[in-house]
């Protein structure tokens, strides 16, 4: 089955019954954006399972240029990426394009376990800045390369002469791992300090002023009570070069790295009260929300250009005053792609200007 849409540079709004295909379309442009699908845990998920392959194409107008992309999906085989015509990695087309995007299952950046916030923060600062992303790859390597050498030592004794020459190779990797993991810690803690600022504001306006939105970041290097301190780069690296030794052999029998930035967390709290305990399902998805929409502040500053705005089962989600307030707050200038049930309530919103409607139904796309 061959799908084509054109679309608006502002909103366009993809209506219909669920299960009709409105979210796979929005998924598109993320795959677009980053080669991959929070949806599918392998690749091979995004194939019909009567087709041998996938292919999704784009073709995007920034600024003043013109480009297509492609990202071809196998059953029994990596994925190819295409830029242009030409071959390329999926690493040169990631952050071509840069998205937002805000699906159901994104509250549980709130709600969820640590790595959905740490893969939230990750992500965001990638698709803008490729010095990070690129040593947020590096650090991760050195993780499981460590993390294979202590499963090696822990099935081996001390006295073993292979055991020392692990040793050997887990000194070269704590070598490594403070400058790398500095890096994703300063990283982070810009992104979330500016992030606060935009979504604390874009918080108060979707509940009508009546929620204060902060930011915490919980780091596991740091020895104080309060884990959401600063740390300098120097006593970052210290402290970080003694857990690493003092947390050995705790680590060989866990068989992974107990300390580092990969086991950080970020909390949330509304009114000073952590949403992750105490916050309403209203509250939770509206600070979901907030941040997603900060966001778009954020790149905005970074690039000097608007993301695309990816919104999926918008209606569904939210009471109808804080809909209101969300639709309200994006801007004109803005590429968004909306998946609803409900289109009446955007021509309330809009005035029936504004909106470019496409009626999905059995995977068929008609703009009407």
């Amino acid at each position: 089955m061959c799908l084509e849409i054109a679309l608006s540079p502002g909103i366009n709004l993809f209506y219909g019954m669920n299960g009709q295909g409105k979210t796979n379309i929005l998924e598109s442009v993320e795959i677009l954006s980053t080669t991959r699908s929070d949806r599918a845990f392998k690749e091979a998920e995004l194939v019909n399972h009567n087709e041998e392959s996938a292919l999704v194409s784009g073709r995007f107008l920034k600024n003043s240029l013109d480009f297509d992309i492609s990202v071809n999906y196998y059953k029994n085989r990596k994925k190819t990426c295409v830029k242009n015509g030409k071959n390329t990695t999926a690493d040169s087309i990631f952050g071509s394009v840069n998205i937002v995007k805000f699906f159901p299952k994104d509250a549980e950046i709130i709600t969820g376990a640590p790595a959905n916030r740490r893969r939230y923060a990750d992500m965001e600062i990638s698709l803008t800045d490729r010095a990070y992303y690129t040593n947020y790859k590096n650090y991760i390597k050195l993780i499981e390369s460590r993390n294979a050498v202590l499963k090696q030592m822990s099935e081996l004794q001390e006295r073993d002469f292979k055991y020392g020459e692990l040793m050997d190779l887990i000194e070269s990797y704590d070598e490594l791992l403070p400058d790398a993991a500095y890096g994703v810690y300063r990283g982070r803690l810009d992104f979330l300090k500016e992030i606060a600022l935009y979504a604390d504001r874009t918080h108060r306006s979707i509940s009508s002023n009546r929620e204060k939105l902060d930011i915490l970041y919980h780091c596991s290097v740091n020895e104080n009570t309060d884990k959401s301190m600063n740390l300098t780069e120097n006593l970052f690296k210290q402290r970080l070069i003694f857990l690493l030794k003092k947390n050995l052999k705790n680590d060989i029998i866990r068989k992974l790295t107990t300390v580092g930035p990969h086991k950080d967390d970020i909390e949330f709290l509304i009114n000073g009260t952590p949403a992750k305990n105490f916050g309403s399902t209203g509250q939770i998805k509206t600070l979901a929300v907030s941040l997603k929409l900060a966001q778009i502040d954020y790149v905005f500053n970074k690039t000097g250009d608007y993301p695309v705005l990816l919104i999926d089962d918008m209606t569904s989600e939210f009471d109808a005053e804080r809909l209101f307030n969300i639709i309200k707050s994006i801007s004109a200038d803005m590429q968004v792609l909306i998946s609803s049930t409900d289109n009446e309530i955007f021509k309330t919103a809009f005035g029936g200007q504004g909106i470019n409607y496409f009626k999905v139904s059995g995977g068929a796309v008609v703009n009407n």
